[in-house]
């Protein structure tokens, strides 16, 4: 019975280490197979989520949300719904356009510079915020991982959970894909699908890693290494 209780008052505790460690290694190996299947697909190794723009992207969504929510009743759990979504039909956007536009170099370009600015607007809303005594969510960029909690660790196991089995069941494909466009299409390879897979686990797993604990979140990497 005590050891019962001691192991749900380590689960049920918001600041306990364990629930730190197992965010911190969620998010670093989600992260990390993002920028792997980003650069599969643009055969780029300077790409990630970072450079296609998504984490501004995600940051944009993220103040606007809060924004909003100062003159409306949004909850968090809304929030992050309603974002979910909004990021699934953008990996069906990108889907498109990189599977049409071989100058993945070019896309690359405009993420940095759609990056660059999110930053310069970042720093102008929170000016703005702090003029008119608002409360500005400094953690969209700088999240801690010591706010940790169970909840975090259920959405992060859920989107691992997606990205494992859609891994296995396409792993034929990806072996395939990696020998080269030309080799793939040489073996009948059905790139609709495993592009969308790609950019929907990348793009999905960003949205959630940015915002539970920013976008600077990538400090979780050190755990897998």
């Amino acid at each position: 019975m005590s050891i019962s209780l001691s192991i749900m008052d380590i689960l049920d505790s918001e600041n306990y280490l364990l629930i730190r460690s197992f965010c911190a290694f969620l998010v670093g190996i989600i992260l990390s197979q993002a920028g792997s299947f980003v650069q599969l697909v643009t055969r780029n190794i300077l790409a990630s989520p970072s450079t296609l723009g998504i984490d501004g992207l995600s940051v944009i969504w993220i103040l606007l949300s809060h924004s909003l929510s100062l003159a409306f009743t949004f909850s968090w759990e809304g929030q992050f719904f309603m974002g979910g979504v909004l990021f699934v039909l953008m990996s069906f956007f990108y889907h498109k356009v990189i599977q049409n536009n071989h100058e993945h170099q070019r896309i690359i370009m405009v993420g940095l510079i759609f990056s660059l600015l999110v930053g310069a607007f970042f720093s102008l809303w929170n000016f703005l915020f702090l003029a008119f005594n608002l409360p500005f969510p400094t953690e969209i960029l700088f999240g801690h991982f010591k706010f940790s909690q169970l909840r975090d660790v259920i959405i992060l196991m859920v989107a691992e959970t997606f990205i494992i089995l859609g891994s296995l069941k396409l792993r034929r494909e990806m072996i395939v894909f990696s020998f080269g466009k030309q080799v793939s299409r040489m073996c009948g390879l059905d790139q609709k699908v495993f592009f969308l897979f790609i950019l929907l686990s990348s793009i999905l797993g960003t949205f959630i890693v940015v915002n539970l604990f920013g976008s600077l979140a990538f400090l979780g990497l050190i755990f897998p290494i």
